[in-house]
């Protein structure tokens, strides 16, 4: 493993930790680990493991990226929050899967970015859940 994967492991874990640890890496490792970290959509976890390290500097287009993925993480929410309360009045039976069932347990909900939202339901509630979805946008 490169030394640069190995500091974003340790910048990972003081992100998940509660008791922050001094991670000493070099400055010049900064750049690739956060190219890293936007390509894999985890920027605003290892940004949250660098602030807790408080020995490295965020600059200011990162912070901007930063908090674009809060924004987002935010829309994600709200229309989450609308299907489950449309299903839950329309007493459709579903199921949240993989991101979306496990952002409750990160410190910080944009810590776990995701793409799309993933939810099981019924085949047999289908024809009830497509009108639903179009009322939602």
């Amino acid at each position: 493993m490169t030394d640069i994967n190995y500091n974003l492991l340790k910048v990972v874990s003081q992100a998940l930790s509660v008791t922050p640890t001094d991670i000493q890496m070099p400055p010049e490792d900064l750049p690739g680990m956060l190219t890293i970290a936007q390509n894999h959509s985890i920027l605003p976890l290892v940004c949250e493991g660098i602030i807790k390290n408080r020995s490295i500097e965020i600059a200011p287009d990162i912070k901007e990226k930063v908090f674009k993925c809060v924004l987002f993480d935010q829309m994600q929410t709200n229309a989450l929050q609308a299907i489950e309360a449309a299903f839950l009045q329309n007493k459709i039976d579903y199921m949240l899967l993989k991101g979306a069932s496990i952002k409750s347990l990160y410190q910080k909900s944009e810590m776990r970015l995701m793409g799309d939202i993933d939810i099981l339901i019924k085949e047999e509630q289908y024809a009830d859940i497509c009108p639903i979805m179009e009322k939602l946008g």
